[in-house]
């Protein structure tokens, strides 16, 4: 994995006009799968690992043809066996110079042409659904969403608020009517976690999949405890309490740095932050002042995260509205204990495994968690459960095995000329104390719920009635 990622970023590319055909025979006996997702970057995220995992895992099959198309700052394609990765040359998001966002919808239609989708998947928010959903009428392909970003509660709401509560109430509500617009009308929406498919169910978006991430359980690994690493930071005895995300105040950033001098009268703990993003004038700020708190930067290298995450003694999970939590399930299969906040993914997976606890996202309780977590005994104990319960449950291989699973079934039931219905398709409900279920890749047949083409069309007028 290491080296895919490697590759992405210095890969030798072929320009898109000189990308080869493929053959006609290798079309009729593979599906093609794309997705496109402007939430991509090439300097980290869960969004990031999710693709590149996928790339890895599809790229190694000879029935599936999987593209990705992200924005860049060149033209190209790259090549990972079956699978490629297609750059289109895009504008920085002022603010947010590591992220691109691509507008032009001919060069999607360009590259969607050349790729023959059977499947087209959405994985980002705002221009994302309406440039598919213009480009795919073209093409006789199921659409699909994956709801990757709570975007009406995590960004419209949450920097609406700043203004005032009435102000995110009605971007909220926009965020929402946009998303059943789109991802309403989508032939399934796949998402990971409980409280996801919840708020979207509440919000009339029906026709949903549950499917959640995996990790790396071998990579992420107790055993990757490093004591230099510890002392390196003047751990040595001392507990190390790390920050391993992005430096943004949906993270929960300002809350842990506030908490920091409370804690410190407590505790005599080191507080580690790893990550990028508009807070870290804050971190900076922090560092500058204290001896105790110390920052990595991004951390590029995954062998050299693993150890960071395996090394420490509590981990920050502070998004309220993480659509999955990829960092903090990393950080259980790590064998870490939790402080997560009391609403969004981290909680579900954090109360499922009881490796933590779930806090209401304000300093004085991240204060008060922290202090009460690194003085209890069976602090290790509640890292050890955190790491089975992510052990048993969740890997990449499952989740793309269930992914590919439906996507097979949806592709099915439009050549059939109907839709699935029945939704949503939800996991097995899953406990820490009994043995491990198998989680199914998807009911043994779901083409028996398939409807007619024409119900399709009510199901469509339906929903832009009710929105």
């Amino acid at each position: 994995m290491n080296n895919l990622l490697q590759r992405a970023k210095r890969a030798s590319v072929i320009p898109t006009a000189q990308t080869p055909e493929r053959g006609k025979q290798s079309v009729s006996k593979s599906l093609s799968i794309v997705d496109f997702n402007n939430n991509f970057s090439f300097s980290g995220g869960g969004i990031r690992t999710y693709h590149m995992k996928k790339i890895e895992h599809l790229g190694q099959r000879d029935d599936v043809r999987y593209s990705l198309i992200v924005p860049s700052d060149k033209d190209a394609v790259e090549e990972h066996g079956s699978a490629r990765i297609f750059h289109v040359k895009s504008p920085t998001i002022p603010g947010a110079q590591a992220y691109r966002h691509s507008f032009n919808p001919f060069k999607l239609e360009r590259i969607l042409k050349q790729v023959e989708p059977d499947l087209i998947e959405v994985g980002g928010p705002y221009v994302d659904p309406f440039l598919v959903r213009l480009v795919a009428r073209k093409f006789d392909a199921v659409v699909t969403g994956f709801w990757h970003t709570h975007y009406p509660s995590a960004y419209f709401e949450f920097y609406g608020n700043r203004i005032s509560p009435h102000v995110g109430k009605l971007l909220k509500k926009a965020g929402w009517y946009m998303a059943r617009k789109t991802f309403g009308l989508y032939d399934a929406t796949f998402a990971a976690a409980d409280c996801v498919i919840a708020d979207l169910k509440d919000q009339g978006i029906e026709r949903i999949i549950q499917c959640p991430l995996g990790v790396d359980t071998e990579h992420f690994h107790p055993k990757h405890y490093d004591a230099e690493l510890r002392m390196s930071v003047g751990a040595g005895d001392r507990p190390l309490v790390f920050f391993p995300h992005r430096l943004l105040q949906e993270k929960g950033i300002r809350q842990v740095v506030e908490a920091i001098p409370a804690i410190a009268r407590e505790k005599d703990a080191v507080f580690v932050f790893a990550g990028t993003g508009p807070e870290y004038p804050i971190v900076e700020k922090l560092i500058g002042e204290r001896s105790d708190c110390h920052y990595l930067g991004y951390v590029e290298s995954r062998d050299l995260m693993a150890r960071w995450l395996a090394s420490s003694d509590l981990i920050y999970g502070l998004s309220a509205w993480e659509t999955f939590g990829l960092s903090v399930i990393e950080s259980m299969a790590s064998g870490v204990p939790i402080v997560a906040a009391n609403e969004g993914a981290a909680r579900d997976w954090v109360e499922r495994a009881r490796c933590g606890v779930t806090i209401p996202r304000t300093a004085e309780d991240v204060a008060r968690a922290t202090i009460e977590m690194l003085s209890r005994p069976d602090l290790k104990t509640l890292g050890r459960r955190g790491r089975q319960y992510v052990a048993r449950h969740f890997s990449w291989d499952t989740t793309f095995e269930r992914q590919l699973g439906y996507y097979r079934q949806l592709i099915d039931a439009r050549r059939q000329g109907g839709h699935l219905e029945g939704y949503p398709y939800m996991l097995e409900e899953v406990s820490f104390e009994t043995e491990a279920p198998q989680v199914q890749a998807q009911p043994a047949s779901l083409l028996a719920n398939v409807t007619p083409m024409s119900a399709r069309r009510r199901y469509a007028r339906k929903r832009a009635s009710r929105s």
